[in-house]
């Protein structure tokens, strides 16, 4: 309108001749392009163009889930893994603060949805460190199941399990270690 036009690829073209001070250059103008095609085409990258950061790959499959294109159809365009479900999820439940975050991310952020403190550990952190923000609270996950596990065979064969030892059972078993028994 007005003899505005938004680019939709070729931003990387533009700023190289913005640099090379060029006043003119051949374009190809689509005139019926809605927000979901100029949000996947964003999103797009062929082989022989600088591949986007994952940051940019990121936002782009944000702003077309946000313009309501179908996460299979986010998912085809980009040759995803079948994370844009998963993103949109996450995107919902923490809001702007997802903008600045990589796919991978989100998607584990989805993963612990459930536990709360991680969640808010994995939106806290910085982008080099929530792997290992990850990592550590799947290990915590799983020595919690394995321990829910072995609770679960104790009880089966007759045995009373306590979650937490009485202060003086601990001491009488410390003390006949102490002697031995």
């Amino acid at each position: 309108d007005g003899g505005i036009f938004r680019i939709v690829d070729g931003e990387r073209r533009y700023r190289a001749m913005k640099l090379l001070r060029k006043q003119k250059f051949t374009a190809l103008v689509c005139e019926n392009m809605d927000e979901q095609d100029v949000a996947l085409t964003m999103i797009r990258t062929d082989s022989h163009k600088q591949p986007l950061t994952e940051i940019e790959k990121s936002r782009g499959i944000q702003r077309s889930l946000l313009l309501g294109v179908d996460p299979v159809e986010v998912d085809k365009a980009t040759k995803g893994k079948g994370q844009a479900k998963r993103v949109k999820r996450t995107m919902d439940k923490i809001g702007d603060i997802a903008e600045d975050m990589t796919l991978d991310r989100m998607v584990v952020i989805d993963e612990f949805s459930d536990d709360p403190d991680v969640v808010e550990k994995l939106i806290n952190c910085d982008e080099k460190s929530w792997r290992i923000v990850a990592d550590n609270a799947r290990r915590e996950r799983k020595t919690k199941q394995e321990m829910a596990a072995i609770k679960e065979a104790l009880i089966k064969k007759g045995y009373r399990v306590v979650d937490e030892q009485p202060e003086e059972l601990l001491l009488q078993w410390r003390h006949t270690q102490g002697k031995g028994c």
